[in-house]
């Protein structure tokens, strides 16, 4: 019997280090933010390293370092 592998990714991983801010807003209102770069780039996301732990669903908005 032959296995037959088929890519199901939608976009391409690329293995990127991009500095990036990730700035975010605590329970409180109080806005937080940190100097980190990514990990993996595709289409629809990236991962990036932080130092702190997010909630599931937390809403970040990142910004690219050299962009701004």
């Amino acid at each position: 019997m032959t296995a037959v592998f088929t890519n199901r990714r939608r976009s391409q991983r690329l293995f990127l280090q991009i500095p990036v801010v990730v700035e975010w807003q605590l329970a409180n209102k109080s806005e937080c933010s940190e100097k980190a770069q990514t990990v993996v780039v595709n289409a629809r996301g990236a991962l990036v390293e932080l130092g702190v732990s997010l909630d599931t669903g937390q809403r970040v908005l990142l910004r690219n370092v050299r962009s701004n």
